[in-house]
């Protein structure tokens, strides 16, 4: 399962540590374990350290749940590195039942033996 829709609800898996003008860990960045809703796709427009390796840029999402943060190079709200995060399944039903149901199939029988 990718992330790839408005909407979709997914789990930070890694540490958001983003320093104030101050040197200081900014307040409201995502938390690992946390599930978010992503409200837009957008490339993280500033160098972003990922597994300790510096991208100049990097595909990002926007958080529904987290607004007002932005970055201190460019005043842009923040979008944040989409490798940060996990889909979570939302499914809660086997489509196989809606199959059969769906075409009225009936479940196998058991012949006895002759």
């Amino acid at each position: 399962m990718a992330i790839d829709r408005v909407g979709q609800k997914v789990r930070c898996v890694m540490s958001f540590g983003i320093e104030t003008s101050t040197g200081e860990t900014a307040a409201g960045c995502p938390t690992e374990g946390t599930v978010y809703t992503v409200g837009g796709f957008e490339a993280v427009h500033h160098p972003v350290a990922i597994d300790g390796v510096t991208h100049l840029s990097a595909p990002g999402i926007h958080l529904g749940e987290i607004r007002g943060i932005c970055c201190l190079k460019c005043a842009r709200p923040m979008s944040w590195p989409i490798v940060g995060f996990a889909p979570v399944d939302e499914r809660e039903t086997d489509i196989s039942e809606i199959v059969r149901k769906a075409l009225d199939v009936p479940a196998p029988k058991v012949l006895d033996p002759v």
